[in-house]
């Protein structure tokens, strides 16, 4: 587990909290109450998004905060396993980076492939004990895991940009190459609340 990742107990907590959000329709928290600087010291933002019900939750200190709805990679089905496969990765993940500007509106980078991801890869011969190694490093000490290797790399969180606008709420079209989308409104609101470091949890 890396050091990003919630407590095995916070993190049970957290998925059968998701799991009852999930299951019901329910209607959105709403926003979040106004910014201060005393919240700003206390939150510890966690997502989990289960794949299934294209939903993202958006905790803080175990509460949920907001639901978002995504879209996907056009292979839906199935844990990511090397580049190339359209699919989005399931596993504990955590937030390597923030890019305030990209076609997709913003971009948060997440560390795929994580050290179950890898040992996977090194079984099947996709990856070498070099590139394993590198992977490990990177996850140890809550760095980018590289993206170069077989099992590919750059998935993240992220808006529609102008092609995809309206494709994640009106369309329910899976279009990524395994990324998560958001609409253009929603990544905007997310960004601003998540940290580098904030956890990703994806389920199936």
């Amino acid at each position: 587990m890396n050091s990003c990742a919630p407590h095995p107990y916070r993190r049970l907590r957290l998925l059968g909290a998701a799991l009852l959000v999930a299951m019901l329709p329910g209607v959105d928290p709403g926003p979040l109450p106004p910014r201060n600087v005393q919240a700003e010291t206390s939150r510890h933002p966690t997502l989990v998004i289960f794949k299934a019900k294209r939903r993202l939750l958006y905790f803080e200190n175990d509460i949920l905060k907001r639901r978002f709805t995504i879209t996907l990679g056009t292979r839906p089905l199935g844990d990511k396993d090397r580049a190339g496969d359209r699919r989005t990765p399931e596993g504990e993940y955590y937030v390597t980076s923030k890019k305030p500007s990209s076609r997709f509106r913003r971009f948060l980078g997440i560390s795929y492939p994580n050290i179950e991801d890898a040992r996977r890869g090194l079984d099947r011969r996709l990856i070498s004990e070099d590139d394993f190694a590198r992977i490990r490093r990177a996850i140890a000490t809550g760095q980018s895991p590289p993206w170069g290797t077989p099992l590919g790399g750059y998935v993240g969180i992220h808006g529609e940009g102008g092609a995809y606008r309206g494709f994640t709420k009106r369309h329910h079209l899976n279009w990524t190459d395994g990324c998560i989308a958001l609409s253009d409104e929603d990544i905007e609101t997310l960004y601003h609340l998540v940290d580098v470091g904030t956890p990703v949890l994806i389920f199936p």
